[in-house]
């Protein structure tokens, strides 16, 4: 069995599937609730609008409007939920039909990298659905079409100023390229670590990543560039790590989970636990 053939189950398989409706139906319905609250301002609201809203995240701590602090749950649904569709593929594939796949190809390696780039498609899948639900909310309501954002939207969460001049590849990098790296690194390390730890245990230590990028504004906490109210490429007294450099964080971190994962699965044994007893 050839390796596209492999991949082409992968996708058939792994991306095809009902639950990437559920996420369709989350960011439609986050999407009508921004708009509900902020039909009432002068401007309606635009395509980066909605994406600054779902990725917004929180401010660093100092820069925090009124001094107050909550979690920023949203942002961390969305992560979760990415997660979460992507969590159990791999494996439970292992022990049904990818078990065939796996002897017929006869190389654990081309397997393997067949679900790294079901991971990362799944992943682009994933945000996709956030910007399709973005767009067919900005059609209906009567808003642009456009990465522009309006900073009235957001000025009461933040208590730094938006940067008097922000280009079109300023926004694509911000709004498109930061959190979809962020994405696909986070869901490519729990792929990663279910082959070394259980899925849920993968599961929790990227959500306490996550959780711990809040706290701390490190480019090597996955997900803190894709705090938006971080960002130094938007706003004056941005975080410096959470532009470019957390990106480069997310790259390198795909780039290394690849081979680790596919060194790991070559000693991984796949016979259930079910079959041994």
């Amino acid at each position: 069995m050839n390796w596209n053939r492999v991949l082409a189950s992968d996708y058939r398989r792994g991306i095809f599937r009902g639950i990437y409706l559920f996420t369709m139906f989350q960011f439609l319905l986050l999407s009508f609730f921004f708009w509900l609250n902020a039909r009432s301002m002068a401007n309606k609201p635009s395509l980066g609008d909605y994406l600054f809203y779902f990725f917004r995240g929180i401010p660093s701590v100092q820069n925090l409007q009124g001094g107050t602090f909550s979690l920023p749950t949203m942002w961390l649904q969305i992560f979760a939920c990415s997660l979460y569709v992507n969590l159990s593929y791999p494996l439970c594939d292992l022990m049904k039909e990818g078990e065939q796949i796996l002897v017929r190809c006869r190389s654990r390696r081309t397997w393997y990298l067949s679900k790294c780039i079901w991971n990362v498609s799944a992943s682009i899948t994933y945000f996709m659905s956030a910007i399709l639900a973005a767009m067919i909310v900005t059609f209906f309501t009567g808003g642009e079409l456009t990465l522009d954002f309006h900073p009235a939207f957001f000025r009461h969460l933040t208590s730094t100023h938006l940067k008097p001049s922000i280009t079109f590849s300023e926004e694509l990098l911000t709004l498109i390229v930061i959190p979809l790296t962020a994405i696909v690194a986070i869901n490519i390390l729990q792929m990663t670590l279910s082959f070394i730890i259980k899925p849920a245990y993968a599961f929790l230590s990227c959500m306490t990543i996550l959780v711990a990028g809040i706290f701390f504004p490190s480019p090597f906490l996955l997900g803190n560039g894709a705090m938006l109210l971080r960002s130094p490429i938007l706003f004056v007294d941005g975080i410096h790590t959470a532009g470019v450099p957390s990106v480069i964080i997310d790259i390198l971190t795909i780039i290394l989970c690849i081979p680790v994962g596919t060194i790991r699965f070559k000693r991984y044994d796949i016979l259930p636990t079910a079959r041994k007893e």
